[in-house]
This record gives structure tokens, sequence and C-alpha cells, in this order.
């Protein structure tokens, strides 16, 4: 008895980590729209102070940025089409990261500021979605995974 006890704990403990596991694509979705968004706005602060390059703030990109996009971030702004694909992302979501990658270096320091003010209330909007979604997703696998443990536990006891 003391063993089947300790299985059905372990099989709990083993299919909530699978829960946890599947909202994570949530979580990184979550992460890359922070930083997206904290990358605009600093962006956009140097455009009113300096002359900063946009070649300077890219290569101080926050790490998950780089991780994600950052092989694409030299072929979308050299204006070759690249087309991000990632299951993580909305067709729409790429859309506008795209877009953003794209015109960066484009404009006058005015006119790149205003562009990157444009994206960072985008990509604040996006996280904030993905804020509540992951929330939301992260409590619902959890919670099922945490429940099939102990329908296994139940079933095999």
């Amino acid at each position: 008895m003391l063993g089947k006890l300790f299985l059905g704990l372990i099989l709990t403990f083993c299919s909530t980590l699978v829960g946890i596991k599947i909202s994570h694509k949530d979580k990184i979705r979550r992460d890359v729209f922070s930083a997206l968004s904290a990358f605009a706005k600093d962006v956009a602060a140097d455009m009113g102070v300096f002359k900063t390059t946009i070649d300077i703030k890219l290569e101080k990109m926050p790490q998950i940025l780089k991780d994600n996009f950052g092989e694409n971030v030299n072929e979308l702004r050299d204006g070759k089409a690249v087309i991000l694909k990632d299951k993580r992302f909305t067709d729409d979501e790429l859309s506008v990261i795209e877009d953003f990658f794209n015109s960066l270096g484009n404009y006058d320091a005015k006119g790149q500021r205003s562009v990157v003010e444009f994206y960072f209330e985008k990509f604040n909007g996006f996280y904030t979605q993905k804020e509540q979604t992951y929330r939301k997703s992260s409590v619902f696998y959890t919670k099922m995974g945490a429940l099939i443990g102990v329908a296994i536990f139940v079933v095999i006891c």
C-alpha cells in the first residue's frame, strides 16, 4: 500500500510538471514581448537624447531577443525578405516583429523615435495579452496535470 501511495505521488508530481511544461510556450511569448517592449522604449528614449546608432542598440539587444530573432535581424534591416517562423507566435505577431526590425534605421532620429514608440505600444499590448494568457494557462495546465496524476493514482489503487 505504501508503494502505491508513493507511486501515486510520483505520478501526480510528474503530470503536474508536464502541465507546467505545456504552459512554458506562453511564458516565452510573454517574456519576448516584455523584452521587445523594453527594447523599443530604450531605443525611443535614446533617440530623443543621443544620436545613438541603431547598430549600437542592436548589439545591446536583450539575450532573449537574440536567442529568438538574432540571426534574422541583420537580414531584416538590410531589406531582405526574411519570414520569421516560430510556432510559439501567431503570424500577426511575427509580422509586427518583422516590421519593427525592418523599420530600424530607415528614418531620421525624430521619425525613428515615433516609429519605435508606435511599436512600443504594440509590444506592450501584446505583452499584456500574453501575461493574462500565461497566468490562465499555467494555472489550468498545472491543475489539470495534478488532477490527471490523482486520477491515475485512484485507478491504480
